[in-house]
């Protein structure tokens, strides 16, 4: 069993009983904790569908997306076996256009971000994401435009401090505690690469065309992040670059314990954001009420370093 804390807390939950429910499960392999996991499920739970799509391994960032348009299409088979009717061409244009719309909503909150950090600090920005992983998409994108209208006609919460990327794991959550803990040392988060709520997929699908084929299009171009079979280099380099055009001062890199697709990368990105001499803070998350006075006292002497450097 993999010794990922995603992983456990999947298995744990199943065995208590919490997805006895579900029809059916739908598990993305996007790393080898994750491919681990569909492989113990069909163990544990014989009788439960399921129908695994390995997204990140073999269909990660720059692959062919033939590849995950048939995997798209076979899952498109199976939930018509599941459910008992067709899903048709038509639904999946109309499901894509509700999604678009929301992730225009969810641009804007991180463009209000990026220019305005200290309005919208990790407490409140991040659970309106996260928000998006339990509501109906349309639930959601009415919540995000009442915190658009709040955050425009609102005040700093924050004083000015340095502009910091933070990149994460793959799964996450990051917990709210660090994300504070780096607020109050003087960070202000103006990007991160955490797949919060429906950032799986980060630009607008096509909705004229072939349906799964847009959507294994979009999802294949999208910016690496770890679980996806983009090597080292390539993540890196696509780091440094979205830190310097969000005019980042600072890189965060978030390393949970027992990571392998972000623990690979670690080296390489720390030696590209040197080699740009851009500061760079590597920090584990604190269990909660514990480490994080030596988070926030690293975390100062980062800001510092990169309010000097930037």
């Amino acid at each position: 069993l993999s010794s990922c804390p995603v992983v456990h807390e999947s298995v744990r939950e199943g065995v208590l009983g919490a997805f006895r429910g579900l029809d059916g499960v739908v598990l993305f392999e996007g790393c080898e904790g994750m491919e681990g996991l569909g492989n113990l499920w069909a163990s544990l739970f014989p009788t439960q569908r399921i129908e695994r799509i390995p997204s990140g391994k073999a269909n990660g960032a720059g692959s062919e997306p033939g590849n995950l348009r048939a995997d798209y299409e076979r899952l498109r088979r199976r939930l018509e076996d599941w459910a008992g009717r067709p899903i048709e061409g038509r639904d999946l244009r109309w499901s894509i256009g509700v999604y678009n719309q929301n992730r225009i909503l969810a641009d804007e909150l991180d463009r209000f971000r990026r220019e305005r950090p200290g309005r919208l600090p990790a407490r409140i920005y991040y659970p309106l994401l996260d928000a998006g992983r339990a509501l109906p998409c349309e639930q959601h994108s009415r919540i995000l435009e009442q915190a658009l209208d709040a955050a425009f006609e609102g005040r700093d919460l924050l004083e000015e401090g340095a502009r910091i990327l933070v990149a994460g794991p793959p799964c996450g959550p990051v917990p709210l505690s660090f994300l504070e803990t780096l607020e109050a040392a003087g960070c202000r988060i103006v990007g991160d690469d955490f797949q919060s709520g429906r950032r799986w997929i980060r630009r607008m699908v096509d909705t004229v065309r072939d349906p799964l084929a847009s959507l294994a299009q979009a999802y294949g171009e999208g910016a690496p992040f770890p679980g996806r079979s983009a090597s080292p280099e390539t993540r890196a380099e696509s780091l440094l670059a979205r830190a310097r055009r969000l005019g980042a001062q600072g890189v965060v890199v978030v390393l949970p314990e027992m990571c392998p697709p972000l623990a690979r990368s670690l080296d390489v990105v720390r030696a590209t954001l040197a080699a740009a001499e851009m500061p760079c803070l590597v920090a584990e998350p604190a269990v909660p009420g514990k480490g994080l006075d030596s988070l926030r006292r690293a975390a100062e002497g980062f800001v510092a370093t990169a309010l000097r450097v930037g």
